[in-house]
């Protein structure tokens, strides 16, 4: 499974990412380059991304039709994903390593 659904003419710039919980599910949280908030998520074998006006929006988004991206990457049973360049695997840049915390 794979889903765009992004009404954005292009993909913003990431311009923080943080991990904030490495396993069941893998999770990061960061800001885009026009101010919006990111989450991404790993669980049972899938990535999902989602981007709100604040944390809370994009995880509701990310975790509904409303995701900008979803994609099953692993098996059902995987929920760990201790890279950080994972979004950038799967087509989302990620910014320099200096600016994750």
């Amino acid at each position: 499974m794979q889903v765009l659904v992004c009404n954005d003419d292009h993909v913003p710039k990431l311009v923080s990412l943080r991990n904030t919980c490495i396993a069941c599910p893998s999770q990061w949280e960061g800001t885009l380059e026009d101010g919006r908030a990111i989450y991404a998520r790993y669980r049972h074998g899938e990535l999902s991304v989602g981007v709100g006006n604040d944390i809370n929006e994009a995880v509701r988004n990310g975790m509904s039709d409303q995701a900008l991206y979803a994609s099953d990457i692993g098996n059902g049973l995987d929920g760990f994903r201790g890279d950080r360049g994972v979004l950038s695997t799967h087509g989302y840049p990620t910014p320099p390593a200096a600016s994750s915390r």
